[in-house]
């Protein structure tokens, strides 16, 4: 019986804690709930508790700051089962970088934005290098601008590469046509 309660047990946290994540992005700790799961979330940090609307919360972080949280999903004024949070700020992960590109591209130009997501670097921190077929081609803002009247029909390979403040590099290539 002991042993049946104890997989009960276990099985009912990680429910829990599998309902609430966080992670980093620009030197913020992101929480979040499952958006069906709260309207608001409470958090003890540090001997503050405030609680915040929404099932995402945004906090100011300093990297190496490892703490544990008390996070308390809301649901219509009513508190569900606090959780804790161990919170490690200790790792810096390389840039993800999202780039929506079309695989077939007609003539004329083409903005792409360029979206990239860093743990504790702003987009105006990180460092680029952009090359269209071994080409370096330039950033304009946050954009990476194709002219099909420029280039040669076929295949083309757009390569990005990414590099943070810890030197951590993140390199992605996309293929298209023109």
């Amino acid at each position: 019986m002991n042993r049946s309660f104890a997989f009960v047990l276990l099985f009912l946290c990680s429910i829990v804690l599998g309902s609430v994540s966080y992670h980093f992005e620009e030197s913020n700790l992101v929480i979040s709930f499952p958006e069906e799961e709260c309207d608001s979330i409470k958090i003890t940090l540090l001997n503050t508790t405030f609680v915040v609307s929404g099932n995402e919360v945004r906090v100011p972080w300093e990297k190496d700051l490892n703490v544990v949280i008390n996070v308390t999903p809301v649901l219509n004024g009513k508190e569900k089962e606090t959780v804790q949070l161990e919170v490690n700020a200790s790792r810096d992960l390389p840039p993800k970088i999202s780039l929506k590109i079309p695989k077939v591209l007609s003539l004329g130009k083409l903005q792409i934005p360029l979206q990239v997501v860093d743990d504790w670097d702003s987009f105006e921190d990180l460092e680029f290098e952009i090359q269209l077929d071994g080409s370096e081609l330039p950033l304009k803002g946050r954009f990476i601008e194709l002219d099909g009247f420029l280039m040669r029909e076929g295949n083309h390979t757009l390569r990005v590469s990414c590099t943070d403040s810890s030197s951590n590099t993140v390199q992605e290539t996309y293929l298209f046509t023109l």
